[in-house]
């Protein structure tokens, strides 16, 4: 286990988006490189690929108000992106 370890998260662009060990950081697909750092300035390197699918888009139709008892209907429209 490193003392101290610096830890450098770089979003696919290239630019450091975080210098956290677990970041929260703004959801953008491609790769992830992360290097972490100790206080001998001996480092590692590291990537994750982040894939993203696009939202669910939802309608109801039907009487409006709805009523206690009432019925509706949704329609829920899901897109998938395929990767071999």
């Amino acid at each position: 286990m490193l003392s101290n370890p610096a830890f450098s998260w770089r979003n696919p662009a290239g630019l450091i988006v975080s210098t956290n060990q677990n970041p929260t950081v703004t959801a953008t697909a491609g790769q992830f490189k992360i290097t972490v750092t100790d206080v001998n300035g001996c480092y590692a390197t590291d990537s994750t690929l982040v894939l993203l699918n696009a939202r669910p888009s939802a309608t109801i139709t039907g009487a409006v108000p709805i009523c206690e008892g009432g019925s509706v209907d949704l329609h829920l429209n899901v897109k998938r992106n395929r990767y071999n």
